[in-house]
């Protein structure tokens, strides 16, 4: 019993620290210390021939029944606060049930000359409005439509920031985003501050002539974890099919398909199962998420669940995943 409870003090110090997973890296590969790079064959949404790798940790599965939970230890990372189980596992009470904090799985889209990774969940990690309504704001004497990645409830959650709903600051996610709540300091450390491009050439599809729709205000933005554009989910540089690729019955364009985790689910109490597809060969559920790229004024480009890059709707649709884009320094 003693032996158990220096166990157990010693995990929880351990996470109390540092919120994060000890991890080791092949040699020869150029890439910190926090990130497990999967085996070679590894399957995922580019197939066996892509790289994957683990960062960061977030509630996905539902807790199996066998568990039992501790609920007098438990830790504080970012947003949430998670409780020990009895398998040496941590977990996030949603809606009075137990999700387990796992390991996020990421394609790697570029090896970058310097040693940066760029990384796209796997996942459809969480649900949100891209903006909590279609109205427009006025900011600094500009109107900011709902369109506005800069100016997004969508941003301001995956970096942890405030941001302008309506007319007054919204504080909800400072300092307690996603970033924090899914990243250890030191991997937060590792994650670069990236310039986003919003430009008119992020708001149409790779290898599309006419021009992107994009009005007045729109800026690059700073970040440390984004939305992928509507360009970059259609360029083969990545590793995606074209934008007009077919996809007819149950073929899936499985460059763009993404796993819906139990925890998504569980944020969309209005979608039913039937609302999801489930794959027959790849045994999963999938789900559609939001690109940052502007279609028109009212409404967003967004990739459906079968990995069509052709939908779009409006801001204000809460049942929308979010799958996460970051790039890590290399060592």
């Amino acid at each position: 019993m003693k032996n158990r409870f220096l166990f157990l003090l010693l995990v929880f110090l351990f996470f109390a620290v540092s919120c994060k997973v000890s991890v080791n890296i092949p040699k020869g590969e150029s890439i910190n210390k926090n990130v497990t790079i999967l085996p070679a064959g590894t399957d995922g949404s580019g197939g066996t021939e892509a790289t994957y790798v683990l960062y960061g940790k977030w509630p996905q599965s539902l807790k199996d029944s066998s568990v039992k939970i501790n609920t007098s230890e438990k830790i504080a990372c970012g947003n949430f606060e998670y409780y020990l189980g009895s398998d040496g596992e941590y977990y996030y009470l949603y809606n009075d049930i137990y999700y387990k904090v796992e390991p996020i799985k990421w394609r790697v889209l570029k090896k970058k000359s310097n040693g940066d990774w760029l990384l796209f969940s796997e996942y459809i990690l969480s649900a949100s409005y891209f903006y909590d309504n279609t109205s427009s704001r006025t900011i600094d004497g500009n109107t900011i439509l709902a369109t506005n990645y800069e100016h997004s409830r969508v941003r301001a959650f995956l970096n942890g920031i405030e941001y302008l709903k309506d007319n007054t600051m919204n504080p909800e996610f400072t300092n307690k985003g996603f970033f924090q709540t899914a990243f250890s300091q030191d991997e937060q450390s590792k994650i670069l501050k990236t310039t986003v491009d919003n430009s008119a050439d992020q708001m149409k599809p790779n290898g599309f002539e006419s021009s992107g729709y994009i009005p007045d205000n729109y800026n690059n933005t700073d970040d440390y974890v984004f939305l992928l554009s509507i360009k970059e989910i259609t360029s083969e540089e990545y590793g995606f099919a074209p934008h007009n690729a077919s996809n007819d019955n149950l073929v899936l364009t499985r460059s763009r398909v993404r796993t819906a985790t139990d925890f998504f689910m569980v944020q969309c109490p209005q979608i039913t199962f039937n609302d999801y597809y489930y794959s027959q060969e790849y045994g999963f559920y999938s789900y559609g998420w939001w690109t940052r790229s502007t279609y028109n004024d009212d409404y967003m480009y967004y990739v459906n669940h079968r990995g069509d890059s052709f939908y779009y709707k409006p801001t204000d649709i809460p049942q929308s995943g979010i799958a996460p884009a970051i790039v890590v320094k290399g060592e």
